[in-house]
C-alpha cells in the first residue's frame, strides 16, 4: 500500500491556498529541547526530501525551533518549494533549550518575518491570522494583532 496525504483530505487556506489536511509539523527535526542541530542531520533531511514523495504539501515550522534551525535544514532539503506551503511563525524568543519567552513587539515580529524569508530562502508571503497567543502580548489597537508570514512558493 502507497501511503499518500492527499487521501487524507484537503482544504483551502485564505481561500485559493489547497493544501491536504494531513501535513508535518518540523518542531522535532532540532535538537533536544528543541535547540540546537539535530542528533542526525542527515536523516532529518531524508526525512523532509520524503515529503512530497508522501504527498505532503504544508509544512509548520517556526524560527523559534532550534531557533532558525528547522528552518534551514527545510531550506536544504526542498527549496525550491515547487508544491509545497511553509508555514512560519515568529513571537517567541529562545533564551535556552526549553526555554520560551513571548515577543509580540511588532518591531521584533518584522525582524523575525525578515529572518524567516533568509532562512527559508524566500521572500513570498500572505498574511493572516496565525499568532493566536501574540495578540494577547500587543495593544487591543495594533494593526499587528492580526498578523503572520506564510511562505508560498
Amino acid at each position: 500500500m502507497t501511503l499518500n496525504a492527499a487521501n487524507s483530505g484537503s482544504f483551502k487556506i485564505a481561500g485559493d491556498l489547497e493544501v491536504h489536511r494531513l501535513g508535518y509539523g518540523a518542531m522535532r527535526i532540532t535538537g533536544e529541547g528543541i535547540w540546537g542541530e539535530p542528533r542526525d542531520r542527515a536523516e532529518c533531511l531524508r526525512t523532509l526530501k520524503r515529503l512530497p514523495e508522501l504527498g505532503i504539501n504544508f509544512i509548520d515550522t517556526a524560527n523559534s525551533y532550534g531557533p532558525d534551525v528547522s528552518e534551514q535544514l527545510i531550506r536544504e532539503a526542498l527549496h525550491p518549494y515547487k508544491g509545497l506551503l511553509i508555514a512560519t511563525k515568529a513571537g517567541l524568543e529562545r533564551p535556552g533549550p526549553n526555554n520560551w519567552t513571548l515577543n509580540g513587539r511588532p518591531d521584533y515580529l518584522i525582524d523575525e518575518t525578515h529572518k524567516a524569508s533568509r532562512n527559508l530562502a524566500s521572500n513570498r508571503y500572505r498574511y493572516g491570522n496565525y499568532i493566536g497567543s501574540i495578540r494577547k502580548c500587543l495593544p487591543p489597537n495594533s494593526s499587528m494583532r492580526s498578523n503572520f508570514s506564510w511562505t508560498i512558493n
